[in-house]
């Protein structure tokens, strides 16, 4: 029977596991350098002798909220941080950004940040643009620290909120815009061929789901993937214009792609939107920029920072949310990258 009196220390569950005391430090502070079947079995020396290291935090810190963000310089960082900052201060709150690596669908994830948090006493964590890996999600829950997910990379767990943008209306809204202009001929260009991202794929069935509604088929020669390389996107780029029936628009699933298709369409001698119409997707600053400036279907970054923050803080009061991933409804902003097809190409008179 564990002594009830006072909390097992590291060394006596390390000699009931079998393992050393830094091992036990390890599996305690969520580290990922140990393996499954030892992180199993000190887990269960824990469980046996009641030890719980819960997470405190300092006096006076017991206001302090962590948003994490996979880089400082991206204008939709800044949304996610206005939106956080509005709510907090609402509810009386300190933040602290941390950068943070984004994992990779259960990969690892740049460490140390964890050791940060407890040390702070923070009372709640909003992550975004990234995945947590199993050892991260064990230490947060067994530290009671109440977390969120804003633009999960991955599926999360079913035991864990998130919001997410509903990106299968996105590539409806962006598709049903171009419909509206007068284009039949109506392209995409995604990212990573058949091994699509998450978001990809959703805006490619949005895509799908507009066409049928507008009794048109979708034609294979008018899907394409741009990969990871920038040359490969380029020469999708190029083949996709080279077509004998070229498109009068393209839907590019990114701020990048958008770029790669003007380069292409002006070396063919082609002008947006005179010649081609573009859609793209995630203004992060970029379609601004862009001459002529983009129409981009873009997340409201602020209200999912602002809807994770009052979730967060209701966790944070002992008050039990709903798991589950939360859609929150992208905007179109029309700009001058689209105008209805040139009078040669409209249909009915090519």
């Amino acid at each position: 029977m564990p002594d009830t009196a006072s909390s097992p220390t590291l060394a006596q569950i390390a000699r009931l596991a079998g393992v050393s005391v830094p091992t036990v430090s390890r599996v305690a502070n969520g580290r990922d350098n140990v393996s499954t079947a030892t992180r199993q079995r000190v887990e269960a020396a824990m469980r046996r002798t009641g030890y719980v290291q819960r997470h405190r935090p300092r006096p006076g810190a017991s206001s302090l909220v962590d948003v994490v963000v996979p880089g400082l310089s991206t204008g939709w960082t800044a949304e996610i941080l206005r939106g956080a900052e509005e709510a907090a201060t609402r509810d009386q709150l300190s933040l602290v950004i941390s950068q943070s690596t984004p994992g990779d669908c259960g990969g690892r994830a740049a460490g140390g940040w964890l050791d940060a948090l407890g040390a702070r006493g923070t009372a709640g964590v909003l992550f975004t643009a990234t995945d947590l890996p199993p050892a991260q999600r064990q230490w947060l829950a067994h530290h009671a620290v109440p977390h969120v997910l804003i633009e999960p990379a991955c599926a999360p767990p079913p035991d864990t909120a998130a919001v997410r943008t509903a990106d299968r209306a996105g590539g409806q809204v962006a598709t049903e815009h171009l419909l509206h202009l007068g284009h039949r001929d109506i392209a995409v260009i995604a990212r990573h061929g058949h091994h699509a991202l998450h978001v990809d794929t959703e805006r490619l069935a949005g895509y799908r789901s507009a066409l049928a509604a507008a009794g048109l088929h979708v034609r294979q020669q008018y899907l394409r993937y741009a990969g990871s390389v920038p040359e490969r996107a380029s020469q999708v780029a190029h083949d996709l214009l080279a077509l004998e029936q070229p498109p009068t628009a393209v839907l590019v699933c990114s701020t990048e792609l958008a770029a790669v298709l003007y380069e292409a369409a002006a070396q063919w001698g082609l002008r947006v939107p005179g010649d081609v119409s573009v859609v793209g997707f995630d203004d992060l600053a970029g379609a601004n920029r862009a001459v002529p400036e983009l129409t981009a279907v873009e997340p409201d970054a602020a209200e999912m920072s602002a809807w994770g923050m009052r979730t967060l803080v209701t966790m944070m009061h002992g008050e039990t949310v709903p798991p589950g991933v939360t859609e929150a409804s992208p905007r179109l902003v029309v700009r001058r990258s689209t105008a209805a097809p040139s009078p040669a190409r409209r249909p009915g008179l090519a």
